[in-house]
């Protein structure tokens, strides 16, 4: 990575922290209120063909997994979600 914020001191692995005005509205919102992190939304667990499940690391929007991301607390559907400006 040519880039980073800091090291972590324990690894040595250079680290980005979140640096977007949605970092703001997320930590005052219902999401930030109820320790819903980043990962949680944006890097699914998934499974494989061999049927494994792991972390997707292809950091995305959300609605792109939502049997993944948004299903797993949300009982409204995609479109419901979506209507409400929420799956933005």
């Amino acid at each position: 990575m040519a880039f980073s914020d800091w090291t972590n001191s324990l690894s040595k692995t250079p680290m980005l922290k979140a640096q977007h005005p949605e970092y703001e509205t997320w930590t005052a919102g219902i999401h930030g209120k109820n320790n819903v992190t980043c990962i949680d939304c944006h890097m699914p667990k998934v499974q494989n063909a061999e049927g494994k499940l792991y972390t997707d690391h292809k950091i995305g929007n959300p609605f792109d997994n939502f049997a993944q991301t948004c299903a797993n607390c949300h009982t409204q559907d995609k479109s419901c979600l979506a209507k409400s400006g929420r799956g933005t």
